[in-house]
């Protein structure tokens, strides 16, 4: 008898319940009760999901708009995906899509200070003009940076370039034509920089939309 009843005892041990209940019916409210919080869990995960992926595709945006008012918008691009790779675990962002990122940032910055520098030193060879276009293009964007709500900082970098050229050359003691030429030289090379910036930071946008679809 003791063995029967054991035997019974085991066998009620062995059967799978959902949460824990001998009983049929509570088992039945059991399983329901499971399916629920499953499911849930995964309309949680699913939105949190989508909040992360609409921060992402704001802050590039965001960034995009930075680049007006003279900010380094491929940078925080780049600081916004690795953010995003980092909280899925790198599963769509992965180490080659950052790394391509990441290049793609250096060269925007890079093309920016070649075409504001080498265009005014082909006017005017001189390595005074091309640093003084770079600083007064960067001394031109934090002056503007009051005016017009901020997006005064790109025709203030403009300008700062133009005028950092046209006080280097007549340092050197260049003629009013000299000035004028490495000015205008300056000002082309600063907005050409700004145009390939701008372009290098939307193909980095659609390079995170792609790796995310």
């Amino acid at each position: 008898m003791e063995q029967a009843g054991s035997g019974l005892d085991c066998r009620l041990l062995r059967r799978p319940y959902c949460c824990g209940s001998p009983d049929p019916a509570e088992q039945a409210g059991s399983g329901l009760d499971c399916r629920a919080s499953r499911h849930h869990t995964g309309s949680v995960a699913a939105f949190l999901d989508f909040l992360a992926v609409f921060l992402l595709l704001l802050f590039c945006g965001f960034a995009l708009l930075s680049l007006i008012f003279g900010l380094p918008g491929t940078v925080l691009i780049l600081a916004a995906a690795l953010l995003y790779g980092w909280s899925e675990s790198f599963e769509h962002l992965g180490p080659g899509v950052l790394a391509w990122l990441a290049a793609m940032a250096v060269a925007a910055e890079g093309l920016e200070l070649w075409a504001a520098s080498r265009t005014a030193a082909a006017a005017r060879p001189s390595r005074r003009v091309a640093v003084a276009v770079l600083l007064g293009g960067f001394a031109g964007g934090l002056a503007g940076v009051p005016f017009f709500f901020g997006l005064g900082s790109l025709p203030g970098a403009l300008l700062g370039a133009f005028a950092g050229a046209a006080v280097a050359v007549v340092s050197e003691g260049g003629s009013r034509d000299d000035v004028l030429a490495a000015g205008s030289a300056a000002f082309r090379g600063r907005l050409l920089g700004f145009v390939l910036k701008a372009a290098i930071a939307v193909a980095m946008v659609a390079v995170v939309i792609a790796a995310l679809l």
